[in-house]
């Protein structure tokens, strides 16, 4: 297979690919680059697997899902952190796991109805530069058919008192493997979270 090729006639999994993003506007060109996933060298199916932040606990709706948070300074925050498989009849397997990064100067990390289809307790793990992690690992397998197509993470943080309006980005992982270990999963995910005074 040459670089830029998918070749239709290979049949080895492909274990991880990265994909560029690029938009070109009037006031220039924005490329976001780092998101990876695997290809099927036959046609079987794979699970699609997303990170995000979404209004409701286990939803895998569009509608529910966020991108930006604003908030005010001192407010306290509840997150609701998702991994998801869209694809049924294919599994994200047990024991992968959810990871978020709580930015900088956010306090008061606290899960709450965190651990129902995790291995918890998922205890917050502070860091030395002022961020927060919680990283859990799914109980079971992640089949892409409800109610076993969504985990969340539910917790609260407290925002930072800010001297300006401030934008922090609040960061998700999924780390683990598919279909019995076949493919790394690895998608990331972020929320801006805009703090004003």
């Amino acid at each position: 297979m040459r670089t830029g090729d998918i070749n239709t006639t290979n049949t080895q999994d492909i274990q991880s690919i990265v994909l560029n993003f690029n938009v070109f506007t009037d006031y220039g060109q924005f490329t976001k680059t780092g998101y990876d996933f695997g290809l099927r060298g036959t046609n079987a199916a794979h699970p699609m697997v997303n990170v995000f932040t979404s209004t409701t606990i286990g939803s895998l709706s569009t509608n529910n899902m966020l991108g930006v948070l604003n908030v005010t300074q001192g407010q306290q925050i509840k997150i609701n952190a998702t991994i998801a498989n869209f694809v049924p009849g294919v599994n994200v397997d047990a024991g992968s796991r959810l990871v978020i990064d709580v930015p900088q100067d956010f306090t008061v990390v606290t899960p709450i109805n965190s651990f129902i289809g995790f291995n918890g307790p998922c205890s917050p793990q502070p860091f030395s530069d002022g961020s927060t992690q919680i990283a859990c690992a799914l109980t079971n397998a992640l089949t892409g058919n409800s109610p076993n197509d969504a985990r969340t993470i539910q917790f609260t943080i407290t925002a930072p008192n800010v001297d300006y309006t401030k934008l922090y980005v609040l960061y998700l992982l999924a780390d683990g493997t598919s279909e019995s270990n076949t493919l790394a999963v690895g998608p990331v995910g972020e929320m801006v979270i805009r703090v004003i005074q």
